[in-house]
């Protein structure tokens, strides 16, 4: 007993469908690995860019990424950056909440 051609074409087309979508699969699960080994790595270079905005300007700096003005630091920008005297020179004293 056999299959008629029909059938028999017509379970190939299936189980070639079937592998062609396995191999897709196989495929995207690779570029998934690539995309998530980028973003570690993308990771680390944000962690060690923060830390050393950290150590330069102090603890919780925020930086504008439009114009890259300094924020929220919790201490002063530290003497020795490039940018210290002429940020003291500019800033304005706080306003003072009356109570």
């Amino acid at each position: 007993m056999k299959l008629s051609k029909s059938k028999l074409e017509e379970i190939r087309g299936i189980i070639e469908g079937r592998n062609a979508v396995a191999v897709q699969i196989g495929n995207m699960e690779v570029q998934k690995l690539t995309l998530i080994d980028e973003a570690f790595k993308l990771d680390f270079q944000y962690n060690g860019f923060k830390t050393e905005m950290e150590e330069r300007y102090g603890e919780g700096v925020q930086v504008d990424l439009k114009d890259g003005s300094i924020t929220e630091a919790s201490n002063d920008l530290k003497a020795d950056s490039p940018t210290a005297k002429s940020n003291k020179r500019k800033s304005s004293p706080k306003a003072i909440k009356k109570a």
